[in-house]
């Protein structure tokens, strides 16, 4: 059912979800690239994902489909936080994002909370997330 050379890359790629799909888009693939700038991929991405959790390495699919091939990786900056002092250090972006937009809420409740000429009859509610601090 599958090629030899699907079989070359399954076997290689670290994380094996979705073989049929993987499939087409090793199929896709083949049409704008070669088999060996993808086993070099995967072997430069396995390399890069050796530390990482498996739940964080991309499906295969999903490598073939964006291309990722054709990425370079560090496996030396591999499953590492970001560096700075930055307290946001080592957290996605949706997570900084959703952390920024709770503490502008929290600061224009605040300023509401302030502003209001009728205290007794405040019926705001304080917004609350699971790590406030």
């Amino acid at each position: 059912m599958y090629s030899k050379d699907f079989e070359d890359a399954w076997n290689r790629y670290p994380r094996k979800i979705g073989k049929p799909l993987a499939f087409k888009k090793y199929n896709l693939a083949l049409k704008v690239t070669d088999h060996a700038t993808i086993i070099t991929g995967i072997i430069k991405y396995s390399a890069y994902t050796e530390s990482v959790d498996k739940q964080f390495i991309k499906h295969f699919s999903t490598f073939l489909n964006q291309q990722c091939y054709l990425d370079e990786f560090d496996p030396d900056q591999a499953g590492k936080p970001a560096t700075g002092s930055s307290p946001d250090a080592g957290k996605s972006q949706a997570r900084i994002s959703m952390d920024a937009a709770v503490k502008a809420a929290k600061k224009g409740f605040q300023k509401l909370r302030q502003e209001d000429e009728h205290p007794e009859d405040n019926f705001w509610l304080p917004i609350t997330t699971g790590n406030d601090q």
